[in-house]
């Protein structure tokens, strides 16, 4: 203890060296602990990003689903709501193609206030059966895709088409 003091108490510059060596070490630890900090904001911010993103897709999907489960084809009409002329376009397209490999896709977009802007992407197939992936499009990358899938059948002993059993699939994360 007797020799710390010496050297505090000297003029040869050595505790000048020791107090530049600690602040130096306090710098450092300084300088990481705010790296860390700032590195944590970017991740909070673009988790944030992504769980808006899931949020939109996933109730952007939950409306088509709602609107589209127990819709029906009879007599070459299709029942009323939101989404019946996009039906409508897929079962007409299909008729014209008459093939048992025919597909019919495209595109709609679902626009909401405070809300991204979400793309379904939709394919029918020859058998009706009706496949959307929704997503969130930035600069040409679908974030948060969600798929969901309506089957056509005809139920016993009538004439109608009706498409059910929507179910959601999550897409690998982007």
């Amino acid at each position: 203890m007797r020799r710390i003091k010496e050297k505090l108490a000297g003029q040869s510059g050595a505790s000048a060296v020791l107090a530049m060596l600690f602040f130096l070490t306090c710098m450092m630890v300084s300088s990481v602990i705010l790296t860390a900090a700032s590195t944590n904001t970017g991740r909070l911010a673009a988790s944030r990003q992504v769980q808006q993103d899931y949020f939109a897709v996933s109730s952007a999907a939950r409306l088509l689903q709602e609107e589209l489960d127990g819709m029906q084809l009879r007599n070459g009409t299709v029942s009323s709501g939101n989404l019946a002329p996009l039906l409508r376009h897929c079962v007409d397209a299909l008729a014209r193609n008459n093939a048992p490999t025919a597909t019919v896709s495209g595109r709609i977009t679902i626009e909401a206030d405070d809300m991204d802007t979400v793309t379904a992407d939709y394919t029918m197939d020859a058998s009706y059966d009706l496949v959307i992936t929704l997503s969130i499009l930035r600069d040409g990358v679908a974030h948060s895709p969600i798929t969901l899938n309506l089957f056509a059948r005809r139920p016993t002993g009538q004439e109608a088409l009706v498409w059910s059993g929507a179910f959601f699939s999550k897409e690998a994360a982007s």
